[in-house]
């Protein structure tokens, strides 16, 4: 039962780590910490909402990844 709820959120983990270079924190202090995460993941969204919207659901994540 957990790992149903788990599966997701580390795959968008991951993404955000393989992608968007989220290895580590960047600023000193929690609100800047924050605000990177939040822009990473709502670029993250972003490409998955194209995806979804051009009908590429299952497609690999790594050709979009920027680098």
């Amino acid at each position: 039962m957990l790992s149903k709820v788990r599966t997701p959120v580390e795959q968008a983990l991951g993404t955000l780590k393989r992608c968007y270079g989220y290895w580590r924190v960047r600023y000193m202090g929690l609100m800047r910490n924050e605000a990177e995460a939040l822009f990473k993941a709502l670029g993250c969204n972003l490409v998955a909402g194209g995806r979804v919207e051009r009908g590429l659901l299952g497609a690999w994540v790594g050709a979009y990844c920027a680098r």
